[in-house]
């Protein structure tokens, strides 16, 4: 069975490859493993991660098939003012997709670190140790 450090590992992983290759690289198999892996993380009762991978197949197919996304499927792009616009309600594939994978990326990485921070926390203090 898989434990939850190794099943983020082999996410993050996939990101670090991913972007080391090019999301323009992605194939279609790719993004239905990442709707595949959407499952494994509600059988881990992480249903923000599962959410994110959707969101990131879903956006990488829109791009790969040089779709567009609308409405509530794309992740949420603040308005920042002076700045190049993004239709709040719709915008490209390829915006959708860079958007998706790097709140996807930055959760795995996050969660990992969190993981570590409580794992180093449960770890017996040395014998004879003082501060």
């Amino acid at each position: 069975m898989q434990t939850l450090d190794s099943y983020l590992s082999s996410l993050q992983d996939w990101c670090e490859e991913a972007l080391l290759r090019g999301l323009d690289q992605l194939s279609l198999d790719e993004l239905e493993a990442l709707e595949q892996r959407a499952g494994k993380a509600e059988a881990w009762q992480l249903a923000y991660l599962a959410e994110l991978l959707r969101q990131t197949a879903q956006a990488g197919r829109a791009a790969r098939l040089g779709g567009r996304l609308s409405g509530s499927s794309v992740p949420n792009v603040p308005n920042v003012p002076n700045a190049p616009g993004v239709p709040s309600d719709q915008y490209d594939g390829e915006s959708a997709l860079a958007d998706a994978f790097c709140m996807l990326s930055q959760y795995v990485l996050l969660a990992r670190e969190q993981g570590e921070a409580r794992s180093d926390d449960s770890e017996p203090e040395e014998a004879g140790a003082t501060e």
